[in-house]
């Protein structure tokens, strides 16, 4: 008699089991979030303070990030050639060294022009003080909760799509290079050099830019929603993936809503790292 049974450690079944699990800790962590809201309804939330730089100042800014970026692209492109037939591995090496320099030099640029702001104008990327700790706490306790929304979101955005090309309607369907090259773990250097761009330096850089920097300009410009939506949109349209352009929006506006709950630039930075290293686990997996 034919036996058929499950294999238990299949990548499959493992990432099925990671997706249920998620959605069962988001149910309750989003509840969680909501009794807490309606519990202190009404009290005012730490928020953070605007930052009172002039038009010119942040124009200046990001036309410097568009410019690195495409300048670090050139760089690495020169440095290391991927030829016509590349193998995975060179283009693994190639994606790393690309999200690395980006980042890098974006972290450089706004620390230059923050830092060339007069004293006044340097105000702390936190309103209020919070230990590490707890930070991370609050950072896993807002990305669980934000994971049933994502799936639904990204349940009605995938029937769109599908419906929108069944009309035969041209979409750019390709995900990013990075996701691409995150699915081959050989060469083990540029994987991990992957891993550590995607969940820490990329976290870390893009929160001061978007958050820190540009939300906090929005804010004291066009009001906290008006900001909060454009940062978010901004932030989603600049990774430039159509297939996940939904779940980036509503990243952006939730690390919004938490960096104006705590206080705190860490608590974002930590919940993006957290929603990235997810992200690196589910396709290493399905690899």
């Amino acid at each position: 008699m034919l036996e058929l049974s499950p294999d238990w450690a299949s990548p499959g079944y493992i990432a099925s089991a990671w997706h249920v699990l998620l959605l069962v800790a988001g149910g309750i962590s989003l509840f969680c979030v909501l009794a807490h809201h309606q519990r202190w309804r009404g009290l005012p939330a730490p928020g953070v303070r605007e930052w009172r730089v002039g038009w010119i100042d942040i124009g200046i800014l990001f036309c410097m990030l568009f410019m690195w970026a495409l300048v670090a692209g050139s760089i690495t492109a020169r440095l290391l050639p991927l030829g016509e037939d590349p193998t995975p591995a060179l283009r693994a090496w190639r994606s790393a060294i690309d999200g690395t320099t980006l980042q890098l030099g974006m972290a450089l640029i706004f620390l230059i022009l923050w830092l060339a702001q007069p004293f006044e104008r340097r105000l702390s990327f936190n309103s209020e003080p919070m230990h590490t700790g707890a930070a991370f706490r609050k950072a896993l306790l807002y990305i669980l909760a934000l994971m049933p929304l994502r799936y639904l979101l990204e349940m009605l955005w995938g029937s769109t799509l599908k419906l929108l090309e069944g009309m035969g309607l041209p979409l750019p369907m390709n995900a990013q290079d990075v996701v691409t090259d995150l699915s081959v773990t050989e060469p083990l250097g540029a994987f991990i050099l992957l891993v550590i761009m995607a969940g820490l330096l990329a976290p870390v850089v893009e929160e001061m830019v978007f958050r820190a920097g540009l939300y906090r300009f929005l804010k004291g410009r066009v009001g906290k929603e008006a900001a909060i939506f454009s940062t978010a949109a901004l932030f989603a349209m600049l990774h430039y993936n159509l297939l996940a352009f939904p779940t980036l929006m509503l990243l952006g506006v939730a690390l919004c809503l938490a960096y104006e709950a705590t206080g705190n630039i860490k608590v974002p930075m930590f919940m993006h790292a957290l929603f990235n290293l997810n992200s690196v686990f589910l396709i290493v997996l399905q690899a």
